[in-house]
């Protein structure tokens, strides 16, 4: 109860990691986060995708979209439009 809402958020992508699980899904990792907790989430998540995990993210933002995927997609009007 005393973390702040940035540390819940990394605690949670802690616990995602540590769950040994090859596809990891993160949706808005960076929300409460500072811009230098977001850039280390994002080289973090680069890394996890490194050693040949799927690592897929849901976010609305695009500086951490540029900083960490390798693909980018977005649903228009039902359909998957990729980027």
């Amino acid at each position: 109860m005393a973390l702040s809402g940035g540390q819940k958020q990394r605690v949670a992508i802690a616990s995602a990691i540590a769950s040994g699980e090859e596809l990891l899904l993160f949706d808005e990792p960076t929300s409460g986060l500072d811009y230098a907790h977001m850039e280390r989430v994002g080289k973090l998540l680069r890394q996890l995708a490194e050693t040949g995990r799927a690592v897929l993210v849901s976010t609305h933002d695009p500086e951490f979209i540029e900083q960490c995927c390798d693909y980018k997609l977005r649903i228009e009007k039902r359909q998957i439009v990729f980027i």
